[in-house]
């Protein structure tokens, strides 16, 4: 079962290190496991970063404040416990 699963995940790179390396070389191997490896950190990377990449316009969220038009801040500082 895990050398189905492992012939699965490396199956697309096998066929991009097929391009530049012949199939019978010893090194044929870690280059296809290399091009898996670039794969796997890239979808990682795009997995983080394409929520905030979305094209469509997010709902914001509003401050605290934003209610009070107009108003100064208040101190959120609770004047009680600074003794």
């Amino acid at each position: 079962m895990m050398a189905w699963f492992a012939r699965v995940l490396l199956f697309i790179p096998s066929l991009i290190a097929g391009w530049f390396v012949a199939r019978e070389d010893a090194r044929f191997w870690v280059i296809a496991m290399v091009i898996a490896l670039v794969f796997l950190a890239l979808s990682c990377i795009v997995g983080i970063y394409a929520p905030s990449l979305r094209p469509w316009p997010r709902e914001r969220s509003r401050p605290p404040d934003a209610d009070r038009k107009g108003k100064p801040p208040t101190n959120r500082v609770d004047d009680a416990n600074l003794s």
